[in-house]
């Protein structure tokens, strides 16, 4: 059985879909980086984008907190990535344009220079604690109407709570931004790959507009199609 049968047997009996995943490290090896590719039976839902997540890499705690380099990460494979309707994989070689191409390089970039892909633990602490103004003003709402006024006058609760509303939203915002530039590269690299896979057009445009998203690149992207073999066959510009 080649890996594009095994992978649509995958995507009708769930029992397979393990051995799919042991057959890609078969035939393509586990850079260093990567600790274990697993399937989860369980779906997970993004908490950021409120829809259901493909894959993720998960880093070392060690790389994740402490910046330390040569940590492996692992992937995990949900069960949306093998519904055709959520993910759009059309064939095999779409699904290893998301596994290999896009986690693989977060696994490689976090084992690498972990700073690249996760926030400085210094950075999350100092962000989002509070000031003393806004202990004290927090301190103040607690505390009967006397006293309460006396610590109003003089901290200006209101103002206090409005900068502190403020400073939030520029840790979310800085966070975000942070989370789509290593995206970016990911998605990136996907594109730099399509000359070496048969990803369906379907799967190139998704990720061209998944890259416009974040980038706001408006360059037209190149699709290959493939001969039976596997040899670019022919390539076009499209704008999309």
């Amino acid at each position: 059985m080649n890996l594009e049968e095994s992978f649509q047997m995958a995507v009708k009996d769930e029992s397979h879909r393990q051995t799919f995943l042991d057959k890609v490290r078969g035939e393509f090896g586990l850079p260093e980086y990567i600790r274990k590719v697993e399937y989860v039976p369980k779906q997970r839902v993004s908490r950021r984008e409120g829809v259901e997540t493909l894959m993720l890499m998960n880093p070392s705690p060690l790389a994740r907190y402490f910046h330390m380099k040569q940590r492996k990460g692992s992937v995990f494979v949900f069960p949306s990535a093998f519904e055709e309707e959520i993910s759009g994989y059309k064939n095999s070689d779409d699904f290893l344009s998301t596994l290999v191409d896009h986690e693989y390089f977060h696994a490689k970039e976090s084992f690498e220079n972990p700073s690249l892909i996760h926030l400085s633990p210094l950075s999350w602490y100092v962000k989002r604690q509070k000031t003393l103004k806004e202990y004290m003003a927090d301190i103040s709402l607690s505390l009967p109407n006397f006293f309460f006024m006396k610590i109003f006058s003089f901290f200006d609760v209101k103002k206090v709570f409005e900068k502190r509303t403020e400073r939030l939203k520029s840790f979310v915002n800085d966070t975000h931004a942070f989370v789509d530039a290593y995206e970016l590269r990911a998605y990136r690299n996907e594109l730099e790959n399509f000359k070496n896979r048969n990803c369906s057009t379907e799967h190139m445009i998704d990720v061209a507009l998944k890259i416009r998203r974040f980038s706001k690149d408006m360059s037209p992207i190149i699709i290959y199609k493939f001969d039976k073999e596997g040899n670019i066959m022919s390539q076009e510009k499209i704008d999309i």
